[in-house]
């Protein structure tokens, strides 16, 4: 139908779970609360933008809302029974129904947006972004009342990852109790973070990477021009990867060079302690960046291991990585079967540090320590 082609053309691949859950809302069996399991940008967020609006309006209410010219998820979803929570940096005055129409506008215009990109535009210079119990209580009493146009009511909590330790137990009394008629869609980078009692009460789908084709496809679509050098396994089957380094911003070239002189000061520190001072030199800078930059350079470094661990085995297909800061052959005989399982997994833990608002100084110091142990085996 014209409604549901237009809004899927803003989705990258991912037909058949588009069909799947199409089907599922047209015949009524949609669960009460989903959950897009969404680590690395293959679509958590346009889908669960997608299934609100279909979930707020008919078929026959889409086509005719699309013949108007409401064709985009802005337009469809300025709806009173649509509700969003989303991260914000910490503030009296910080508060999702005063940022409504930016974060709208913004996932409008880029629904494969990271946490980051969005709270450089929202708060920037922020360091940490969360979501906080007096938003979840905001919304409890939004839907105590009864719904606008007496359908289905939508609450999108985009950053389920973000929420805090107090609101993360006041949502799941809100999932306990639902409101009748009322979906909640998630979105969460990772489930490790999440309470087990929140899962429990899911259903939840892992995105997988969107394929070749389908990247190539969407691009054409949304007038996205990929060069003819460009490296497209590079993304991983990520559209926001794809348009991070289409747009090479200094942002991820800051963030390879900081690790990269990490990484050289660590090896170096393990063979003479004196040079201790230089890794603190570095750590010092990163505790500078926003939250967001620090997570960045945490998958980096992590993803750098892998690519140079598949170098070391001479798994030249799947090696993508190229840079002017790092040269991948140099670094690739210091990851080996001896220590590539042990680092891949301080860098997974020392993420799940930072996520828990640990001092970040001390999550870089331990890592830093690690690495050091670690690469010079």
């Amino acid at each position: 139908m014209k409604g549901f082609t237009v809004l899927e053309k803003e989705i990258a691949g991912q037909k058949h779970l588009l069909e799947r859950l199409k089907s599922t809302i047209r015949s009524n069996k949609q669960p009460h609360a989903q959950l897009f399991v969404d680590e690395n940008g293959y679509g958590g967020l346009p889908i669960a933008l997608y299934c609100s609006v279909l979930l707020l309006y008919s078929p026959e209410q889409l086509i005719k809302k699309i013949e108007q010219g409401h064709h985009t998820f802005h337009k469809l979803l300025e709806h009173p029974d649509f509700y969003a929570l989303f991260p914000l940096v910490q503030s009296k005055s910080h508060n999702t129904k005063a940022f409504f129409q930016q974060w709208l506008n913004l996932v409008s215009s880029n629904p494969y947006v990271s946490y980051h990109q969005w709270i450089s535009q929202a708060s920037p210079g922020s360091k940490q972004s969360t979501i906080t119990v007096k938003e979840i209580q905001s919304l409890q009493s939004s839907l105590e009342l009864t719904s606008f146009y007496g359908g289905n009511r939508v609450c999108l909590i985009w950053g389920l990852d973000k929420m805090n330790a107090t609101a993360s137990n006041k949502f799941l009394k809100l999932l306990e109790e639902p409101p009748s008629s009322t979906y909640f869609l998630l979105v969460s980078e990772s489930k490790s973070s999440l309470l087990p009692t929140i899962l429990s009460r899911c259903q939840f789908i892992d995105l997988r990477p969107v394929n070749r084709n389908d990247l190539l496809s969407y691009s054409k679509n949304q007038d996205i021009n990929i060069p003819e050098s460009f490296e497209l396994k590079a993304t991983r089957g990520s559209v926001r990867e794809l348009m991070d380094r289409l747009n090479a911003s200094a942002d991820s070239e800051s963030i390879e060079t900081l690790f990269s002189d990490l990484l050289r000061r660590c090896v170096k520190f393990h063979t003479n302690r004196k040079f201790w001072n230089e890794v603190s030199q570095t750590i010092d800078k990163i505790v500078e960046l926003t939250r967001e930059q620090q997570n960045g350079i945490l998958s980096f470094g992590k993803d750098l291991i892998r690519q140079a661990f598949l170098r070391n085995c001479e798994i030249h297909p799947l090696v993508y990585y190229q840079s002017r800061v790092i040269d991948l052959e140099r670094l690739a005989p210091y990851v080996h079967d001896k220590n590539y399982i042990e680092l891949i997994h301080h860098f997974d833990e020392h993420a799940t540090f930072l996520m828990r608002n640990a001092n970040t100084k001390m999550v870089f110091t331990n890592l830093a320590l690690k690495i050091s142990e670690l690469i010079s085996r």
